[in-house]
């Protein structure tokens, strides 16, 4: 897709990336995937900020009237169960945030003072998260002009999701507390190239620290964008940076279109929340999910939309309408979604004799739209509630959205505000040592690449710089030939993760360690990472030496040499996966002699 174009388009990034210390406020370990151990349940209440206001995304999350299920996990202790108070703040992470603070030219605080976050969503077993101010007013320089730092940031990270269902969430704990340092940039990029450009930067200077956390989910990227006739929206979760161009692109689109669709809303005028149920049109239904629900108990309740015939399956974003912008809210209250007579039911199952009784029984005209859903009496009631609210509402509203795989995104919550912030008084505030900062060496990613491009060529040395895998490679290209290690790390893991073939550092580091050793040839490295995904590290050289994946040495080498004639090809096309061509090369040379 093409960047966008559109004239007063602002764009800002968050960064938020772990760091691989220790918890930040209690000392367990900051590892994913131990031992689940118990469970425990929460329910969520929103408090008032220190100025005595509510936040409008606390309020939105209390509404849903939710309850959550925590898995705790060996890494945890009393701390992220909110039964004890946080330990002091982890030195190492807040040492981290200092040297990327000065690296990005900023400002450090006088005094670090901890503060709480509201997050009712559940993601936080107390209900917030703290979170800290590092440092303020610093820059980077792009191949498109200077951009600024806003925010150097050191928080928590939240739970996990482990499953969603109705009004009840299960979250895992093991990465609830890791530090996350955040960086927020203003809203200077001016397209989704230049994003994805600063978001790069952003994660290749944390990595060079050393300290960064690896691992899917171990960095993620918020976007901030809004255009002139829209408003200022956080897309959250963005993973890919080759997501972030077409993100940028296609939330521009949908402000625009959402913009245009209010002309016509405001020329339409608001409409009546008159809630009709019509679950009796549907008990003979052939629409299998609709008589799958009225089974249950539940409940097929409709409006009336006056005038919308056509609006409704207005397009505003790829595979996304106005409806499913609608459907977005609907679903936040137990249902599914809402049906809407802009789609084709048909296809659902619903005959044209019920679409028709439904419309008579609204009064609707030939102008006029219906929403349809389906649940509980209250909650499909509190969800067309909602989506009428949101109707009624027109244009684009500040929110915060998720950011889907398509390069879409979907309604989340309403963009929180500075009333979620209060003092966390358990923690002492922590004095910034100014001449300890100002001894600080900036990190340098251009004597970096400069490094690497001894060891690599100039653009291996670039893919290794971009990878999650950086120290990793420092960790083992001295063990084995650097190219190799590179190219394993880069070239060899995206192509297996295009096949869907995810990869572990514990995996990677294991195959790296048998390469190291020369227990496997580079050729053998795809398929023993493919074989490692079925066997642990403790077996996988058993199992490497049983599927015949171990190098040929010394006496077995000089064998296969001479029965293939000192034929450097027909050696390579039988034994490939068993040999080094450059230790075959030299040894028919040696035997030659």
């Amino acid at each position: 897709m093409a960047e966008h174009t559109v004239s007063g388009l602002k764009v800002g990034l968050e960064i938020h990336q772990r760091i691989g210390s220790g918890k930040l406020f209690c000392r367990c370990a900051a590892s994913i995937d131990t031992k689940k151990i118990s469970t425990i349940k929460r329910l969520m209440h929103p408090v008032k900020s220190e100025f005595g206001e509510w936040d409008r995304s606390a309020r939105f999350e209390q509404s849903r009237d939710l309850n959550f299920t925590y898995e705790i996990y060996e890494n945890n202790c009393l701390v992220e169960l909110d039964e004890e108070p946080p330990h002091e703040l982890d030195a190492d992470a807040l040492k981290v945030c200092l040297w990327v603070a000065k690296s990005l030219n900023c400002k450090p605080v006088d005094i670090v003072q901890v503060m709480r976050k509201q997050v009712l969503d559940g993601s936080c077993v107390s209900g917030f998260q703290r979170t800290m101010l590092i440092a303020t007013d610093g820059y980077i320089e792009t191949s498109k002009g200077r951009v600024a730092i806003q925010t150097v940031c050191l928080e928590e990270e939240s739970s996990g999701i482990v499953e969603k269902s109705g009004e009840a969430t299960i979250y895992r704990l093991d990465r609830l507390g890791i530090p996350l340092i955040e960086i927020a940039t203003s809203p200077d990029i001016k397209d989704g190239g230049q994003a994805r450009e600063v978001a790069e930067y952003l994660g290749m200077l944390i990595r060079l620290t050393g300290k960064a956390q690896r691992g899917i989910g171990s960095i993620r990227q918020d976007v901030n964008i809004s255009i002139p006739e829209g408003a200022r929206v956080e897309i959250k979760g963005t993973q890919e940076l080759e997501l972030i161009p077409t993100l940028v692109d296609n939330e521009a689109t949908r402000q625009h279109a959402m913009a245009e669709i209010a002309k016509k809303q405001r020329k339409i005028g608001g409409i009546v929340p008159l809630i009709t149920d019509v679950s009796d049109i549907l008990t003979q239904t052939a629409c299998k999910f609709a008589a799958k629900a009225l089974a249950e108990g539940k409940f097929a309740i409709a409006i009336k939309a006056k005038e919308y015939a056509g609006l409704l399956g207005t397009e505003i974003q790829p595979e996304r309408r106005f409806g499913t912008e609608l459907s977005d809210y609907a679903k936040f209250y137990g249902t599914t979604g809402i049906l809407h007579s802009d789609e084709n039911l048909v296809k659902y199952g619903f005959s044209e004799n019920e679409i028709a009784e439904i419309r008579r029984r609204l009064d609707c005209l030939e102008r006029d739209a219906f929403i349809l859903t389906l649940g509980t009496q209250k909650n499909a009631a509190l969800a067309l509630e909602k989506v009428v609210e949101r109707i009624n509402q027109p244009g684009v509203l500040e929110e915060t959205r998720r950011a889907l795989p398509n390069g879409s995104n979907s309604f989340l919550r309403p963009l929180p505000g500075k009333a979620r912030l209060y003092p966390e008084t358990d923690v002492y505030p922590i004095v910034i040592d100014k001449k300890t900062y100002a001894k600080l060496k900036k990190l340098d990613l251009d004597g970096e690449k400069a490094k690497l491009a001894k060891l690599l060529s100039h653009d291996l040395a670039g893919k290794i710089i971009r990878s999650p895998y950086l120290q990793l490679f420092y960790e083992y290209h001295k063990k084995a030939n650097p190219v190799t290690v590179a190219t394993t790390l880069t070239d060899t893991v995206v192509a297996l993760r295009r096949k869907g073939v995810q990869l572990s550092e514990e995996l990677m580091r294991a195959v790296l360690v048998l390469y190291g050793e020369g227990k496997i040839s580079q050729y053998a490295i795809p398929e023993v990472l493919k074989l490692a995904l079925t066997y642990p590290s403790a077996s996988l050289e058993e199992k490497v030496k049983e599927k015949g994946l171990t190098i040929l040495l010394n006496d077995e080498l000089k064998k296969v040499v001479r029965q293939n004639e000192f034929n450097l090809g027909k050696i390579m096309s039988q034994y490939r996966l068993r040999v080094e061509a450059e230790d075959v090369k030299k040894l028919i040379e040696r035997l030659k002699n």
